[in-house]
């Protein structure tokens, strides 16, 4: 159910303008469901995931437009 609430709570919008700044100088679009399958191939406990995710998320969409 948390799972359910952080994703209510993300702005999409803003996870779709951002960018990332591979270690190689690359920029590629941000990929949020790639947080879930890191995720899940970690742990098997949702609670975690939630958490982790939620904190991910808010770092991500609270900061400058490409992220490195």
């Amino acid at each position: 159910m948390d799972y359910i609430k952080s994703v209510q709570t993300i702005k999409w919008r803003a996870l779709k303008e951002k960018r990332v700044k591979k270690s190689d100088g690359e920029i590629v679009p941000f990929y949020a469901y790639k947080i879930t399958l890191v995720l899940d191939a970690l742990t098997n406990r949702d609670d975690i995931k939630d958490q982790v995710r939620a904190r991910i998320f808010s770092r991500v969409t609270q900061s400058p437009k490409t992220i490195s």
